[in-house]
């Protein structure tokens, strides 16, 4: 059975995947070994053949159900920072200190400045930190602060609660972000990587409109001017947002992997391949017959297919 090797090709940056040939023998490339050994004795003296480079992968026929999922997901956690952004405007229509004084218009103006105060130094943090943790990690840890800060939101005791937790869901915003579309750019093929892009861009249109429609149901009156829900107050209408950074959370969780092109990056190759295998090719990287894939740094030009 064919271990897989991971290798590279000195000199250059061009990370490959590649299908090792069967058939006749060829001239021996000069690659050497990431791992520190040899190659394997039956493909030391022909070259692959067949070169399928990550973005091949990520455009495979196999790829696109899994493309379809990891839209939905990342989908779901743009719309999610466009509810908690929002959801602060619906809340202060209603929201009365414990109290039950009004807010000044200070006051109203700190509130709603404190969620973007967090979100300029999430987006400062979020670069640094997910190109050292991973564009899935610092996605995750994002949306748990936000989904943390949302529900400590509408559990808040007074005002000055209420706007520490409006601060942390916004490094949580300003960090999933750049996250986000990182990750679309990065696990998306070049060749439909704007059409993906756009479907997570247009997530926070949807966002709006859902909170909303929530915020008119929870807080809203009917034409009688009575409430639509009459138990509904702020608190209520906070909590279910919350429930939007918390289904993103879950479904990333699942759904998305960590970028290969960043464990490329990372030196962590093996774990690349892993995750093409495990999600991209869903298993069909795996060995076939005598043969398997490898990620490799290849020469150039690439030799034609055999």
């Amino acid at each position: 059975m064919f271990e897989r090797r991971i290798t590279h090709q000195r000199g250059t940056d061009d990370f490959r995947v590649m299908d090792p040939p069967t058939g006749a023998s060829h001239a021996a490339d000069d690659s050497a070994d990431l791992l520190g050994d040899a190659s394997p004795s039956h493909l030391a003296d022909r070259p692959p053949s067949l070169y399928k480079t990550v973005d091949a992968a990520l455009a495979s026929d196999e790829a696109r159900a899994f493309h379809r999922r990891l839209a939905a997901a990342l989908f779901l956690a743009n719309a999610c920072d466009a509810v908690e952004v929002l959801s602060i405007g619906f809340i202060l229509t209603v929201y009365e200190k414990p109290s039950g004084e009004a807010l000044s218009a200070s006051e109203e103006e700190f509130l709603t400045a404190a969620v973007f105060c967090g979100m300029l130094l999430g987006g400062v943090v979020s670069g640094v930190l997910s190109d050292n943790i991973g564009r899935r990690k610092c996605l995750l840890a994002s949306l748990a602060a936000n989904t943390v800060a949302a529900f400590l939101s509408a559990l808040s005791p007074d005002y000055e609660v209420l706007v520490m937790c409006r601060v942390v869901a916004g490094l949580g915003i300003g960090a999933s972000v750049p996250s986000v579309f990182t990750l679309a750019a990065e696990m998306f093929p070049t060749s439909k990587r704007g059409e993906f892009i756009t479907i997570v861009s247009s997530a926070w249109m949807f966002g709006s409109l859902f909170v909303a429609a929530v915020a008119w149901v929870v807080l809203g009156n009917d034409s009688s001017g009575a409430r639509i829900v009459a138990a509904g107050s702020w608190r209520t209408f906070a909590l279910l947002c919350a429930l939007s950074p918390l289904t993103a959370w879950v479904s990333c969780f699942v759904i998305s992997p960590e970028s290969p092109r960043f464990l490329i990056s990372s030196g962590r190759k093996a774990e690349a391949v892993a995750v093409l295998e495990r999600t991209v090719l869903q298993g069909q990287a795996t060995v076939r017959g005598t043969e398997g894939w490898y990620l490799a740094r290849s020469p150039a030009p690439l030799p034609p297919s055999k």
